[in-house]
C-alpha cells in the first residue's frame, strides 16, 4: 500500500525537538543507613573490577551483628535460559557476617556473572550481575512489534523512526497490525506462529496501542489469591504474560468469581478470561506494552499521547534526555514494609551512594534514572506519591518509575496511575507494579534491556527470594527494549553510490570515551544488519567496495566502554541509517 511506502521514505527526514531548559535544584539528602525495612533487607550490593589479573570484587553495606554467615552463589548469565530453572548450586563462598566485600579472581574478561548474596538471620538478600569488558550486543534477536491498526496512518513518521531505532540497537523487527477488537487467543496465535517459525530467533514482543488485553485469575492451585490483598478486588486482572508464555496451561473453566467492584474483574467459565494467577511454566519471550487509551485527564487524545511516547522514547535513546544515574525512593507511608526493595537492589546499576529517599515531588526539581514510589492506592493514585491528575499537570523526571499500592496494578482502567507516566511529556518511559512480585533489573547495569528483567521476574530462574511465583499479572508498561545507558549517536550520515561502491560520511558522536565505530549493511530497513567494518573513534568516512546491486541500508554505530556499578561493558549508540540504491 502507498502509506507503507510513505512510512519508510518519510522516516529519513524525521527530526525532533531536543529537550532544553529542564530545571535542576539541590538534591535531597541521601537516605541514612537502614532507615526502612526495605533497605535493611537488601545488601545494596555493587561490584568493582580490574583487568590484570581479572578480578570482580563485590561490595555491600554492613548491617548489625549476626551469627548467620553470608552466602554467595555464582553462575554465568543465561545458565537457565532455554530450559527448566537451574538452582544456583552450592555456595561459592561462605563469609562471616562482619565482612563487607568479596574478591573473585576466578573470572574471565568478557563473561557476565550473576551473584546471589544472602543471609538467613536476620534475612538479607541481593543480586549483582557483574563483568569485565562485556562485548557489545550487536545481535539482540527478533522483536515482534504489534501495533494497534487504528493509529498506524496517523503515526507513520514516528513508527518508522522507532523501528529504525530498534534495528539500530541490534533488533530484527517484524511489524504486524492488530485490531483492538481481535480476540486475545487470536493475538496469541500470531505470536506463537512467529515464535515457532524460529524459536531461537524471536526474543521479545512489544504491544503498542490498545492491543486486546488478556485477563486471568484468581486461582493458584485450589487456593484463591488477590495480588493487592483486597477481597473486593478478587477476580481476573490484566495478564499480558499470557502473550509471552507460550506452552503452559491456561484454562477458562473454574467456578465464577463475581464479588469484585469492577465488573471487568468478574470471571466466569467460558467468558474468555483465564483462571490462572500464576503460570505453570516460564516465559518464552520478554515483552512490554504502551497502551494510552481512556486517559481523558490528559489534554491530548490517544493518538497524540502515543505519538509523544515515541518521540520521547527517541530522545532518550539518542542521549538527549537528562537522566542522572541515580535513584529516588519515596516510601514514607510504609517504612516497616519491604515494598521498595526493588529500588534498593538497583544499587548494582547506579551505585549505593546514589540512592535518595525523598518526596515524589523532588522529581519535579531533579532528574533521575529510576524512581520508586510506594503508598496506599486506588486505580488512579498512590497516597503521598501521585495521582493521575498530577501526571497530567507535571513531568516527574524519572525514566523508569516503579509504583506500588493497592488497586492500580489492575491497569486496564480509565486514567490508570500505572500508565500515567507513559502519557507524560518527557519522562516516564517504563513502569511496573512492584513489589508483588519483586522485580530484578540488575542486568541493566551491563547493557541489558528492561524487558530482560521482566522476563526473569516472570519466570522461575532462581532470582526470587524463596519460590518464584510466575505471576500472570506482572506487566511491564513501556518499551521492553529500553536500556539504562545511552550514548549520543553519530550524525549527518550520508551515502553515495558509484558502480558497485558506496561511500559513507558522517559526523562522529560528541560523547567522551568513544573507542570505535562500527558499520553495518542490510537489504532490509529494520532487520538483518551485518557488520562490514570496525573503524577508529575519529573516522568520518567509509567506502564499501563490494556493494551488491539493489536497494540497501547502511548503519553506523559509535561504541564506548561504559563503567557502571557492576563492571564495564561496550555500549553501542543507536545506529544511524542511510539508504542507498546500487545499480547493476
Amino acid at each position: 500500500m502507498a502509506w507503507h511506502a510513505r512510512l519508510l521514505l518519510t522516516s529519513f527526514t524525521v527530526a525532533y525537538t531536543i529537550l532544553t531548559g529542564l530545571s535542576h535544584a539541590q538534591l535531597p539528602p541521601r537516605g541514612e543507613p537502614f532507615q526502612t525495612k526495605s533497605e535493611r533487607k537488601t545488601f545494596k550490593a555493587t561490584a568493582t573490577t580490574s583487568e590484570a589479573p581479572p578480578t570482580i570484587t563485590l561490595h555491600w553495606a554492613r548491617h548489625g551483628n549476626s551469627e548467620s554467615p553470608i552466602l554467595i552463589v555464582r553462575r554465568e548469565k543465561g545458565a537457565y535460559a532455554g530450559g527448566p530453572a537451574k538452582s544456583w548450586g552450592r555456595p561459592y563462598a561462605v563469609l562471616q557476617n562482619q565482612i563487607d566485600s568479596f574478591a573473585d579472581s576466578n573470572v574471565e574478561i568478557g563473561v557476565q556473572y550473576e551473584y546471589r548474596i544472602q543471609r538467613k538471620k536476620p534475612i538479607r538478600f541481593d543480586v549483582v550481575v557483574a563483568g569485565i569488558q562485556i562485548p557489545l550486543a550487536e545481535k539482540r534477536g527478533g522483536l515482534l512489534l504489534l501495533v494497534d491498526d487504528s493509529h498506524v496512518r496517523r503515526l507513520e513518521k514516528e513508527l518508522a523512526a522507532f523501528q529504525f531505532d530498534l534495528a539500530g540497537d541490534g533488533w530484527d523487527v517484524e511489524t504486524r497490525y492488530v485490531s483492538a477488537r481481535e480476540p486475545v487467543a487470536e493475538v496469541k496465535a500470531r505470536i506463537q506462529e512467529a515464535y515457532h517459525r524460529d524459536p531461537a530467533a524471536l526474543k521479545a514482543v512489544f504491544l503498542f496501542g490498545h492491543i486486546p488485553v488478556p485477563y486471568s485469575g484468581p486461582y493458584w492451585g485450589e487456593h484463591k489469591r488477590v495480588p493487592d490483598g483486597h477481597a473486593n478486588h478478587m477476580g481476573a486482572w490484566p495478564a499480558d504474560n499470557f502473550y509471552f508464555e507460550l506452552d503452559g496451561t491456561w484454562t477458562d473453566e473454574r467456578p465464577a468469581i463475581l464479588q469484585a467492584r469492577r465488573t471487568a474483574n468478574h470471571n466466569e467459565p467460558g467468558d474468555g478470561k483465564y483462571d490462572q494467577i500464576h503460570m505453570t511454566s516460564n516465559l518464552e519471550l520478554m515483552g512490554g506494552r504502551v497502551d494510552l487509551h481512556k486517559m481523558p485527564l490528559f489534554r491530548a487524545n490517544e493518538s497524540e499521547l502515543l505519538r509523544n511516547y515515541l518521540r520521547k522514547n527517541r530522545r532518550f535513546k539518542h542521549g538527549l534526555t537528562p537522566a542522572a544515574n541515580r535513584i529516588l525512593i519515596s516510601d514514607k507511608e510504609w517504612p516497616k514494609s519491604d515494598f521498595s526493595m526493588t529500588g534498593w537492589m538497583l544499587a548494582s546499576v547506579t551505585g549505593a551512594t546514589d540512592i535518595y529517599q525523598a518526596s515524589w515531588k523532588k522529581l519535579l526539581e531533579n532528574d533521575y534514572l529510576f524512581a520508586v514510589g510506594v503508598g496506599p492506592g486506588s486505580f488512579r493514585s498512590a497516597r503521598t506519591v501521585a495521582h493521575t491528575k498530577d501526571y497530567a499537570k507535571n513531568d516527574y523526571q524519572a525514566i523508569f518509575q516503579f509504583l506500588f499500592g493497592s488497586g492500580f496494578g489492575d491497569w486496564d482502567t480509565a486514567n490508570s496511575l500505572l500508565r500515567a507516566p507513559l502519557a507524560s511529556d518527557n519522562y516516564g518511559l517504563a513502569t511496573v507494579w512492584g513489589h508483588r512480585p519483586m522485580w530484578f533489573f540488575d542486568h541493566m547495569a551491563l547493557g541489558e534491556c528492561i524487558g530482560y528483567g521482566a522476563w526473569i521476574t516472570g519466570s522461575d530462574f532462581g532470582f526470587h527470594l524463596g519460590t518464584a511465583s510466575r505471576p500472570t499479572y506482572a506487566n511491564l508498561m513501556g518499551d521492553p527494549t529500553l536500556r539504562a545507558h545511552y550514548i549520543k549517536p553519530v550524525a549527518d550520515l550520508r551515502a553515495k553510490t558509484s558502480a558497485s561502491q558506496a561511500t559513507l560520511s558522517w559526523t562522529p558522536s560528541p560523547e567522551k570515551g568513544i573507542v570505535e565505530q562500527r558499520v553495518y549493511r542490510s537489504d532490509k530497513a529494520y532487520a538483518d544488519y551485518e557488520r562490514v567494518a570496525i573503524l577508529g573513534a575519529k573516522e568520518t568516512s567509509f567506502r564499501d567496495k563490494s556493494l551488491p546491486a539493489g536497494p540497501h541500508f547502511y548503519m553506523v554505530r559509535a561504541v564506548a566502554l561504559t563503567e557502571s556499578a557492576s563492571g564495564t561493558y561496550y555500549n553501542g549508540s543507536i545506529g544511524i541509517v542511510a539508504p542507498v540504491q546500487a545499480k547493476p
